[in-house]
């Protein structure tokens, strides 16, 4: 019975440590050196004068300006928003889509009501860390 017990121990063993090594190497390639250099942005969004309470912000590199590279995107809360370490920008020219909300929904769940419909940017970011405010105005807006 010792025998059973042993042979079934240790390939549950051999095979716990090549999960464990396959993780190990998994995460170590998932590091945030990996891939091209990204820069963090941060600014304020408003609305006909007002901080945009819930929205989102979606920064993408602009391929048609010869910008290429992996987007960004974050969560606008009263008014501000910032893009998590090593999730930032790649720098260069870039498509900015902002999408606002009135952070009232009338059920308690999701974002509220729509402030406006999408509204598409396009900016040249530095490729170094910037604050970048955006005032959506009613001639901005995307119909």
């Amino acid at each position: 019975m010792d025998h059973r017990a042993q042979r079934f121990t240790i390939p549950l063993r051999s095979a716990a440590g090549l999960v464990l090594a396959s993780l190990l190497f998994g995460l170590l390639g998932c590091g945030q050196n990996s891939g091209p250099r990204r820069y963090e942005v941060s600014g304020k969004v408003s609305y006909r004068g007002q901080p945009v309470r819930v929205g989102y912000i979606n920064f993408d590199p602009d391929s048609s300006a010869g910008n290429s590279g992996p987007g960004s995107m974050t969560k606008i809360i009263d008014g501000s928003y910032r893009t998590q370490p090593g999730k930032g920008v790649v720098g260069g020219p870039h498509r900015v889509r902002i999408v606002g909300f009135d952070g009232a929904p009338a059920d308690g769940l999701g974002d509220g009501n729509p402030l406006f419909k999408e509204v598409l940017y396009t900016v040249d970011l530095p490729r170094k860390p910037v604050v970048q405010d955006f005032d959506v105005s009613e001639e901005q807006r995307r119909n």
